[in-house]
């Protein structure tokens, strides 16, 4: 295919439709087809390498016929393109291009566009070194604009020698075509940045002049380029002097003429006026102070080149008068934001500087522009990280009011900045963080960053932490009849505070109450999120672990500070401390039960959620403490809805906003949870047995206080008093006064089917229940499953057959299990059809491991004559020490279930699903 084509294309371009004396080709052959055809043989990348030296023998062929030069431009593009995709027949090319570019340089008459043409593709392969200087300048002076404008942007890529090239560029300085100028002044700028050194001072000089002579040029793009020429060549200028004291003089004056140009009316002029100003390396102190001043100041008189080549600057002071403040006040974000980058360069010359640099940015903050506030906080960090300005209070006043600020950017910003200052005292101190916790109030979602800011005031003002902590201790240990403000971020705020100041001295850490600490362990959540790229997590928590547990023991006064790595490195194996931070977290929410019965619900839901949150930072890698971790777990999420069945009875105001669905649904999910709290966990101690049974009860007695109150949930409380009076009386074990007093009143009678209505002595019972302190052990183990479907997803579900068994093949993988345990697999087809299937274990061998994995077939027997159906299979475990009477099922469990496996769902597609469909 490829061959026929170029064989016809060839023919096209051999057989001319138009003949000239000599019998040569001409033009007329090369159509736009043909051209089409050439290109796509060209950029194919499947086309031979001997089509490819075809085509370029014939169309440099065509470049050297005489008088045909009307398809040389597309002819160029191909060639361009055929050097692009084959860069093998580049060298190719050079011998016929360099012909005929010197050919068409040398021949004034022949158009300037083709020779341009030529060279651009000279240029592209890297085959210019041989052409002549001379007849490459020449092509500058031809009448053609735009070719002038293309030679002089890319002059550099000739060998045409500096003391040759810069007269040239000067003098097209001065054509009367404006796009001319700017393409000389911008060749001149292009010689500075390439490196190129020139020993002559006076052709430095000239291109300098030329430059100042050219800003006062009436088109915009001229000025700006006639600015790049002063900044490059003022500072080749000032570098070329030998004495330190004309560099210096030269440098102030190059600094002043572009000083000069920050109040053009032209926003792109502006902006690379400020930029060219951030790169100087010296400026007299004096010049530099008065561009902080709209006042004018006395300013040492310069009498150097750079100043005696303009007429405008009879007043040196005067020029540079307020240029900053024009620059940071500019109604354009991109001049603001120019300005404040060279404010940040212009730093380290001067430490005067500095200071006043800030008083300016201090009041930029307010702008209206988010860039301009943006960069101004950039600024002021860098200046402060460079320690070259000391902050004040005025400066931090106005930081502080960045804090609330709408954009994300800039509260970020103001938090790195806030976090690496220096504070210059207490009073500073505490009002910076108010003002963090009003932002935190605020942006809630800024906490990390907040977090991340009260560590490093802490880390950096130890003292001031140690005092702000002690000030504000009350709101961390409130009062247990308190309710407003329990276990706020503020709280967590002010323990990151408390921990970065006795992570810095040990002297610090004597001086902060231990107990703080302890409460540290409930916030051990937050805390790890927003200081876990600053602090190992482990050793975080080790820290926590061992300061919270010293309050609970005996101490002197000095204590022992552990050590807390500064490098995230993490652990492969659960440290020791995981249990007594568990302990800690646990601690928290026992104490949380009085604010329960005080009725603050919402602020005791948002601690056990930050309890959670710190349960789940302690649990990464901790597989040794899986069990006990999961019973934390279960044991807060049963605390979360006693609060949230608490608030129905307590908060009598309020009842009228909850329906007695919503409570009978709690009481459901109550009874549940505390089910798998007492029978999905094996290894428990007896005080935590004991406090699982008053849980238990409580659940009774809560299901009795309500609406509706049945003859089952009366015969398990009588049942469970009973055992627990049986227990009592056999261990001589002392309960609390809540079960002392509920099974007195079950001995005396008072408790009977008929006493219902008795809703005060039910409330009295309520009132007397509190939570307990739990010690947890290593050897708590957790009974749960896993179920995976084989052979099943969504994309290929299960078959089945109207009405006939269908059998799902499972993988279930047992933990904690023993031959005891009765297991049962649920299957739901809906609310109405649910199916129990017995899982055997000793049919698989028993389970002397702590896992178990085996494969299962669960037969289900009711198929519904459907197009295609759902299947939800859970497992659940018989809780056999409950009455037997309570459940009765067909063939199915004899007692309630606890759940100990996650619900999963299985569908299915009917064999014969098309055929239903049509029916």
């Amino acid at each position: 295919m490829e061959q026929q084509l170029w064989r016809e294309t060839e023919e096209k371009l051999t057989t001319p439709t138009t003949t000239v004396s000599g019998g040569e080709r001409t033009s007329d052959s090369l159509s736009l087809q043909t051209l089409s055809s050439i290109h796509s043989l060209i950029i194919n990348p499947s086309t031979s390498h001997l089509t490819i030296s075809s085509i370029l023998k014939t169309l440099t062929y065509i470049l050297s016929l005489p008088h045909n030069h009307r398809h040389h431009h597309h002819i160029f593009t191909l060639l361009s393109s055929l050097s692009l995709h084959h860069p093998t027949f580049s060298a190719s090319l050079s011998a016929p291009l360099t012909s005929l570019a010197t050919s068409l340089l040398s021949d004034p008459s022949s158009s300037a566009r083709l020779a341009a043409a030529a060279l651009s593709l000279l240029i592209s392969i890297s085959a210019v070194d041989s052409l002549d200087e001379g007849l490459l300048i020449s092509l500058c002076f031809r009448p053609c604009i735009s070719v002038r404008v293309w030679f002089l942007n890319n002059a550099l890529k000739f060998p045409i020698r500096p003391n040759l090239l810069l007269p040239v560029m000067l003098g097209f300085t001065q054509d009367p075509y404006p796009c001319v100028r700017k393409a000389a002044l911008e060749g001149l700028v292009s010689v500075c940045d390439s490196g190129i050194v020139v020993e002559d001072s006076a052709i430095v000089e000239g291109c300098y002049a030329r430059g100042i002579k050219l800003l006062l040029d009436q088109h915009d793009y001229v000025r700006l380029a006639a600015l790049r020429v002063v900044s490059e060549w003022g500072c080749m200028l000032a570098a070329s002097k030998k004495e330190e004291e004309e560099k210096r003089d030269c440098s102030d004056g190059v600094f002043l003429q572009i000083c000069s140009m920050v109040r053009d009316m032209n926003v792109g002029v502006r902006v690379e006026a400020f930029t060219a100003l951030g790169k100087f390396a010296y400026v007299s102190e004096d010049i530099l102070l008065q561009t902080l001043y709209k006042k004018v100041k006395t300013v040492k008189e310069k009498q150097s080149l750079a100043l005696s080549c303009s007429k405008s600057h009879e007043n040196h002071a005067a020029v540079a008068a307020g240029v900053f403040i024009h620059g940071v006040e500019d109604e354009y974000s991109e001049v603001q934001r120019a300005a404040c980058i060279s404010l940040r360069v212009l730093r380290d010359i001067s430490g005067g500087f500095a200071v006043e640099a800030v008083n300016i940015l201090s009041y930029v903050l307010n702008d209206d522009s988010v860039v301009a506030r943006l960069e101004a906080l950039k600024t002021i960090h860098h200046m402060a990280m460079s320690e070259c300005v000391m902050m004040q209070e005025a400066h931090v006043d106005m930081l502080l009011g960045t804090l609330v600020d709408r954009s994300s950017q800039i509260r970020s910003r103001a938090f790195d900045l806030l976090g690496s200052v220096k504070l210059p005292s207490l009073k500073v101190s505490k009002i910076t963080v108010e003002s963090l916790f009003r932002s935190l109030d605020i942006y809630p979602k800024s906490e990390a960053e907040i977090f991340r800011t009260l560590f490093n005031i802490g880390h950096n003002h130890g003292e001031y932490a140690v005092s702000i902590i002690k000030e504000r201790y009350h709101e961390i240990e409130p009062s247990n009849d308190e309710k407003s403000g329990c276990y706020s971020p503020r709280i967590a705020g002010l323990l990151v505070l408390a921990i970065s100041a006795s992570l810095k001295h040990e002297k610090h850490f004597c001086q902060i109450p231990s107990r703080i600490f302890s409460y540290a362990a409930a916030y051990f959540g937050r805390i790890a999120y927003a200081l876990g790229d600053v602090l190992d997590i482990d050793s975080l928590l080790a820290y926590l672990s061992f300061c919270g547990e010293s309050h609970f023991k005996v101490q002197s006064d000095i204590r022992t500070r552990p050590d807390v790595l500064r490098a995230a490195k993490g652990q492969q194996e659960a440290p020791m401390h995981v249990l007594s931070s568990m302990q800690l977290v646990l601690a928290t929410v026992k104490r949380l039960w009085q604010l329960v019965k005080c009725g603050c619900t919402n602020e005791v839901l948002k601690a056990l959620r930050s309890c959670k949150e710190s349960l789940v930072a302690i649990r990464a890698g901790s597989f040794a403490y899986a069990g006990s971790l999961a019973f934390a777990f279960q044991y807060i999420y049963v605390v979360k809805l006693l609060t949230r069945v608490w608030g129905h009875y307590e908060v009598s105001r309020n009842r009228q906003l909850y329906q007695t669905g919503d409570l009978d649904l709690l009481l459901g999910k109550l009874d549940k949870a505390v089910l798998a709290l007492r029978y999905r966990f094996v290894g428990l101690n007896e005080d935590v047995e004991l406090l699982i049974m008053e849980l238990l009860l409580l659940n009774y007695l809560l299901q009795l206080s309500s609406s509706h109150m049945h003859c089952k949930t009366w015969q398990k409380l009588s049942t469970m008093v009973t055992s627990v009076c049986h227990l009592r009386n056999a261990k001589s074990i002392e309960f609390s006064d809540f079960v002392n007093h509920l099974a007195e009143l079950a001995s005396n009678g008072s408790f009977s089917l008929n006493s219902t209505g008795d809703r005060i002595q039910l409330k009295k019972l309520r009132n007397l229940f509190m939570l307990k302190d739990l010690v947890l052990t290593e050897g708590i183990r957790h009974i749960n499953a896993e179920l995976v479907v084989l052979g099943f997803d969504t994309v290929s579900p299960l078959r089945f057959i109207s009405g006939l068994p269908v059998s799902i093949p499972l993988d279930v993988t047992l933990y904690n299990v023993t031959n005891e345990h009765k297991l049962w697999l649920k299957i739901a087809l809906d609310d109405k059809v649910t199916e129990f299937v017995f899982l055997d274990v000793e049919e698989y061998g028993g389970l002397e491991k702590a896992s178990r994995q085996f494969k299962f077939g669960v037969p289900c027997y009711r198929t519904p004559k459907a197009a295609a159906f759902t299947l939800r299979i859970s497992m659940g475990m018989e809780c056999v020490s409950e009455d037997l009477h309570l459940v009765r099922g067909h063939g199915g469990p004899k007692h309630a279930l606890t759940y100990i496996s996650p619900e999963i769902e299985v569908y299915f597609v009917n064999m014969n699903a098309d055929h239903l469909l049509i029916c």
